[in-house]
């Protein structure tokens, strides 16, 4: 079964937690649905009740997956290869993102 690797980072919660770095890369399989890779995601410490937003892709060329509320902007229900198919397999979990309004 082909996997892709999903590069994932969030920001800080708080100063102390600056001096920590918060990525980690998962190997999901590519036909996985979106909710269910984000789901898996969530589970780690690292990400666990972090909340707020969460995008894919790169600054200049980026997808909303949630919204800051929690709201999912796009269709969970598709595949990693389909969601992932035009931009870069890096997630990131942000708190008030401009990017997830």
């Amino acid at each position: 079964m082909n996997k892709m690797n999903i590069k994932v980072l969030r920001n800080s919660i708080c100063a102390a937690d600056d001096f920590n770095f918060h990525g980690v890369e998962f190997d999901i399989k590519i036909d996985t649905k979106l909710k269910d890779a984000i789901l898996t995601i969530e589970e780690h410490k690292e990400y666990k009740d972090y909340g707020g937003g969460i995008w894919a892709g790169l600054e200049t060329s980026y997808k909303t997956i949630r919204t800051n509320k929690g709201k999912w902007k796009i269709d969970n229900e598709i595949s990693l290869e389909e969601f992932f198919i035009d931009i870069k397999p890096f997630v990131r979990f942000e708190r008030n993102s401009s990017k997830c309004l």
